[in-house]
């Protein structure tokens, strides 16, 4: 057996009603918060609220900095620094979506040196970033996503309300859905898979496959809700550990030239990529396919696809075919955990199908 290593949050605390505890929680790792948002949703939903009177009762200071937009910029990152800094705040807590993660988690790493203590709430199921080590952010006038790495922006508390994601919109359930999906996927094909990324990997996928169909159906169904929260925090662990692949590494690049979910762009990049990479990972894509209980992985995705009403291609997105080598030199570092070795023709080649 190979040698790996394994990294994941200090603290897990998972359960209903669990997002109550984070006053008591907080304590431990300081008395005055920099809480980052999003600018609306948050607080039209009462979570904000919930969180603030629990801080307030365990007598820790909050200092809100709600300007994370849907996709964050370098800009906001730089914001946020300056303000904590001026706050004297001595943790950061992220509640939200994976883009207020990234920027909370960015902010405590970059404050100061070696950085602060980072905390997650994730208010969405899917993009694994409560359980990762990497903050993916917009860097505009280069028409790119970067990410910001270090072992120091793992989280030392992870709390996962399933509550919280009950009111979460149609669109984005599916497409944090899906990007969870891909995590766990592409983390059990990866070049740096080990037995216990694996383990995490196939059960996050049979969790998201006997949840993710009917909890768009039923947005109110809490089991369902606790299956997709789990499965996105296993593959956010699974990311951190085994890297992914070519469907990510092509995403961000595409992500920072057009204006499309992040999870959409993978969900539509996947079955192009597991066709690809079926040859070399035979086995693995078996195994995968009776985790989705389909007589092959390809099948099972597509037919997934189809059911939530995903597009089978990229045009429709605004990716154009002039675009496709500065989209593929670009691609993130992701790529080079993927099974299947690549090279730029490779991957235009694909992509020219794929549009």
């Amino acid at each position: 057996m190979a040698s790996f290593e394994f990294v994941s949050p200090a603290k897990i605390i998972f359960g209903c009603g669990k997002v109550e505890e984070i006053g008591n929680e907080v304590r431990g790792y300081g008395r005055r918060v920099l809480l980052v948002t999003g600018r609306r949703a948050i607080k039209e939903t009462g979570i904000l609220k919930r969180v603030v009177e629990s801080l307030s009762r365990a007598k820790v200071e909050v200092t809100h900095f709600d300007s994370v937009p849907p996709e964050p910029t370098i800009d906001v990152v730089n914001k946020g620094v300056t303000f904590c800094s001026q706050e004297g705040c001595d943790l950061t807590i992220g509640l939200g979506g994976g883009s207020v993660l990234d920027v909370a988690k960015a902010v405590a790493y970059l404050v100061k040196k070696p950085g602060i203590p980072f905390i997650a709430i994730p208010t969405t199921a899917g993009t694994g970033s409560e359980a990762s080590f990497n903050s993916v952010i917009t860097y505009p006038t280069e028409k790119k996503k970067k990410s910001i790495r270090d072992h120091q922006m793992m989280a030392k508390l992870v709390i996962i309300d399933p509550e919280l994601i009950l009111r979460c919109p149609k669109d984005v359930t599916i497409f944090s859905g899906l990007d969870a999906l891909v995590h766990l996927i592409e983390g059990f094909v990866s070049r740096g898979a080990n037995p216990l990324t694996d383990s995490l990997a196939l059960s996050g996928i049979r969790l998201i496959h006997q949840a993710i169909r009917k909890v768009v159906r039923e947005p109110c169904d809490i089991e369902d809700r606790e299956k997709m929260s789990l499965a996105a925090l296993m593959g956010g662990i699974v990311l951190a550990n085994a890297g992914l692949g070519a469907v990510h590494g092509l995403a961000g690049s595409i992500g920072g030239k057009i204006d499309a979910p992040h999870g959409l762009i993978c969900a539509v990049l996947l079955p192009w990529i597991v066709e690809y990479n079926l040859t070399t990972a035979s086995s693995r894509f078996g195994q995968i396919a009776e985790a989705l209980d389909s007589v092959s992985a390809l099948d099972g995705i597509r037919t997934l696809l189809t059911d939530l009403e995903i597009p089978p291609y990229l045009g429709p997105l605004g990716v154009k075919e002039e675009d496709l080598p500065l989209i593929v030199c670009d691609a993130s570092s992701s790529i080079k955990f993927n099974p299947r070795e690549t090279d730029l023709e490779s991957l235009v080649e694909l992509l020219k199908r794929a549009i």
